[in-house]
C-alpha cells in the first residue's frame, strides 16, 4: 500500500499481543509449554501459536528432548499484510534432539 504524508494513518498490523509460558522442572527432567496470542490482525483471524517442549539432562552425556510445535493443529494465517495472498503455519510437527556440549 503506498502512503503520502497527507494521507490518513493506515492499520496494516495487529494491535493485540500476548505471551505466556508455563515451565516445570524436576531434578534433571523439564518441561515448558509456550503460548502467544496476535489478535486484532487486520486481513485474517487471530493466531495463536503454540509449542510444547520436554527433555532429560543426562549429566556428562548430553541433554535428550522433544519438542511439539502447533500443539492444536491449527491452520493459522502467518503473513498479515497482504489481503490476497496467504501463508499458512505449518501443521503439527515433532522434534527429537540430542546436544552434547564440549
Amino acid at each position: 500500500e503506498k502512503s503520502s504524508p497527507t494521507a490518513a494513518w493506515a492499520k496494516v498490523f495487529g494491535r493485540v499481543q500476548g505471551n505466556a509460558r508455563l515451565r516445570w522442572a524436576w531434578k534433571r527432567y523439564s518441561a515448558s509449554f509456550n503460548v502467544a496470542y496476535l489478535g486484532d490482525r487486520v486481513y485474517s483471524k487471530d493466531m495463536v501459536p503454540t509449542a510444547l517442549k520436554a527433555g532429560v539432562d543426562l549429566g556428562r552425556f548430553g541433554r535428550l528432548g522433544a519438542s511439539v510445535d502447533n500443539v492444536f493443529d491449527r491452520q493459522d494465517v502467518t503473513n498479515h499484510t497482504s489481503a490476497t495472498s496467504k501463508y499458512y503455519a505449518m501443521p503439527r510437527n515433532y522434534r527429537i534432539s540430542y546436544e552434547k556440549t564440549f
